[in-house]
Formats: structure tokens, sequence, C-alpha cells
């Protein structure tokens, strides 16, 4: 666990990519099979994101969200300026 622990934290913005991705699968699932398209799957991803962001710093009693967690520090990253910069290359 250790190991898997500091290659979390060394790779966080890597594990912010991929927990996100499987986010956006699960909901786009959940979407499809539970609500019958009703509801977007992107607006279930936002709503889950939210949801972790208010856990995250909850726990931590932070100012970030679930960034305040070390290995789920990458999402500090990606959700700042780079989010911004995709906006802008979209």
């Amino acid at each position: 666990m250790e190991i898997l622990n500091s290659f979390l934290v060394k790779n966080s913005l890597i594990f912010a990519f991929a927990a996100t991705a499987i986010i956006i699968y699960l909901s786009g699932l959940i979407s499809g099979k539970i609500f019958k398209n009703k509801i977007p799957g992107s607006a279930l991803a936002i709503f889950i994101g939210l949801l972790l962001a208010y856990w995250g710093g909850s726990i931590t009693g932070g100012e970030k969200g679930i960034a305040d967690i070390a290995i789920f520090s990458g999402f500090g990253l990606m959700g700042g300026n780079m989010f911004r910069d995709f906006a802008v290359v979209a």
C-alpha cells in the first residue's frame, strides 16, 4: 500500500485524469441504464465531482476540496489553469 500511495502522490495529475475518465464513464452508464438518458451523463459527472469536492473539503477542513488529500492533488492542477487553457483551445 505504501508503494501504491507514493506512486499515486508522485503521479497525481495522471491519476486525476484517470479518475475523471472513470467518473465520466460510470456516469454515462448510470445515465443510460438507470435514468434512460433523461438525465445527461455530463450532469451526473458534474454532480459526482461536486460531491467529491465537498467530501474532501469536509474531511480535511481545507480550502481546495478533494485536492487537499495528497493523492488527489492533481485535481487542483487539472481544475485550475489547465481547465482554462483547454476551454480556450476548444
